[in-house]
C-alpha cells in the first residue's frame, strides 16, 4: 500500500522583524520522505516527498489563496516629517500546503498530547529553506 500526502490544512509561518519562529525538533536528515518495502513512510515527524519542488505552486492549476496579517504588538515611533511610523509587529502568512506529509503516529501522538484543536507542528527549522513560500511586497516599506 502506497502512502499519500498527509491531510495538513495550512502552514502557518509567524515572523518576527526579519527572522522566523518555528519550533525546532529533530535533525535535518529526515526531511525527505523515506519508504519502507511495502511503500509506507517510516519517518516520524513532517516530510516531504521525495518528487516535491519548490518552485512549483501548492495547487499548479489553481488559485493560490495565501492570509497575510500583521499584529502590531508597540508603536516605536511617529515621524511627522517624514510622514513614518515604526513599530513592532509580527508578520502572519498562511496557505495551504497539501503536498506535506505528516505520518498518522505522528498526528495520533500530537492529539494524545494536545488539549487544541489547532496545535501547532514543531517542524525542523531546515524545513522552510526546502518549502515554496509567497514572495510578499510590501509597498512603502522602508525597512524590515
Amino acid at each position: 500500500m502506497k502512502s499519500q500526502p498527509g491531510n495538513l490544512s495550512f502552514v502557518h509561518l509567524i515572523l518576527l522583524s526579519s527572522s522566523l519562529k518555528i519550533v525546532f525538533c529533530w535533525s535535518g536528515d529526515d526531511l525527505v520522505c523515506i519508504h519502507n518495502d511495502e511503500g509506507e513512510v517510516t519517518n516520524k515527524h513532517l516530510c516531504l516527498p521525495q518528487d516535491y519542488n519548490k518552485f512549483d505552486l501548492p495547487f499548479p492549476n489553481l488559485v493560490n489563496p495565501i492570509d497575510i496579517g500583521i499584529d502590531i504588538t508597540d508603536v516605536l515611533r511617529i515621524n511627522d516629517k517624514e510622514y513614518s511610523v515604526e513599530f513592532s509587529s509580527y508578520f502572519n502568512v498562511m496557505w495551504t500546503e497539501p503536498r506535506l506529509h505528516i505520518p498518522k503516529r505522528f498526528l495520533t501522538d500530537l492529539n494524545a498530547t494536545s488539549s487544541s484543536t489547532q496545535a501547532m507542528i514543531p517542524v525542523n527549522l531546515e524545513l522552510v529553506n526546502e518549502l515554496w513560500l509567497p514572495n510578499i511586497f510590501i509597498y512603502n516599506l522602508k525597512t524590515f
